[in-house]
């Protein structure tokens, strides 16, 4: 599958996000997770890390502590967590650090194995969908918060992914939803102003559907959530309005932009970690950031 071509034709749902014309089928996805995406160091994932990224990815979770925190969260060991689409288990080693029950689950353990296998004992591999699904029709709600980072873009349904992780959260619990903001008013200006002449974040087989703020928030409203906030990271598209630091026009430019990005974000949170999440709060309220983290309430 990893050699396998996909068309990038994409259509607007009446729910308001983007979705793949064609979507790979479900077999397809369990083996290209299973075996391909974390050994080849796809997506977001990488085969080892720098320092400054290491510091860059705990800052990402002091962040959602905080904000868990602005939302009457209290860490402890009465907190349980359940981490969908883990990884390589940087959330469940945070949490875990701060005395929270957590548990991850992912396709593969690979890359949880590689940097945390000390915490194996908190991992479940299982097909994502098929775990929350028999967690919603045989548990009840009895999990305080569920982490979604960078997952939603991936499957299949995530309309009815969201309706079964409502299932096993508590009553006003929180789902914390990491999503690449996609089909973005600050992408429409880049595609306008010709600075980009096609929609380079239109990823298959790995992103099957796209959000922004907007249809992000119109989705999880219409499924009974309640938003508390958003929060943008840094916009690293940016870059993509100077001729000479254009990615997409030149990729070996994209490593530099990363390593800006990790750097300006490591320096923000040293100066004042929760004035930094105010700052990416702000962002998040006017729908910037490449990608964007919404604090959902499961209030009905």
């Amino acid at each position: 599958m990893s050699n396998k071509t996909y068309s990038k034709e994409t259509v607007q749902t009446k729910a308001g996000y983007h979705r793949l014309k064609t979507v790979p089928k479900e077999d397809e996805l369990r083996k290209y997770y299973a075996e391909y995406y974390y050994q080849e160091g796809r997506g977001s994932y990488d085969l080892k890390y720098t320092t400054a990224e290491l510091q860059y990815t705990r800052f990402r979770q002091q962040a959602i502590e905080i904000v868990l925190q602005m939302e009457g969260v209290e860490l402890s060991p009465d907190i349980t967590m359940l981490d969908v689409g883990c990884g390589e288990g940087w959330t469940v080693a945070y949490f875990t650090d701060k005395g929270c029950k957590i548990t991850g689950v992912d396709y593969s353990a690979f890359g949880f194995r590689k940097f945390h296998p000390e915490l194996l004992d908190r991992f479940v591999e299982a097909d994502v969908d098929e775990y929350v699904r028999s967690q919603a029709q045989s548990a009840s709600q009895s999990i305080d918060v569920i982490f979604l980072n960078n997952v939603i873009e991936h499957v299949r349904q995530p309309k009815q992914l969201m309706l079964d992780l409502k299932a096993i959260v508590r009553l006003n619990g929180k789902v914390v939803v990491t999503y690449p903001n996609d089909f973005s008013p600050f992408q429409r200006f880049l595609t306008r102003e010709g600075h980009i002449t096609e929609p380079v974040w239109v990823a298959p087989p790995d992103h099957i559907s796209y959000f922004n703020a907007e249809s992000f928030q119109d989705m999880s409203q219409a499924l009974g959530y309640d938003t508390l906030l958003t929060l943008g990271d840094f916009p690293i598209e940016l870059y993509l309005a100077n001729p000479h630091s254009n990615y997409v026009t030149d990729r070996a430019r994209g490593k530099a932009a990363h390593r800006a990005r990790v750097g300006i974000m490591n320096h923000l949170c040293s100066l004042d970690s929760k004035k930094a999440v105010n700052l990416m709060r702000a962002m998040g309220d006017i729908g910037f950031g490449r990608n964007l983290t919404t604090v959902l309430r499961a209030s009905r």
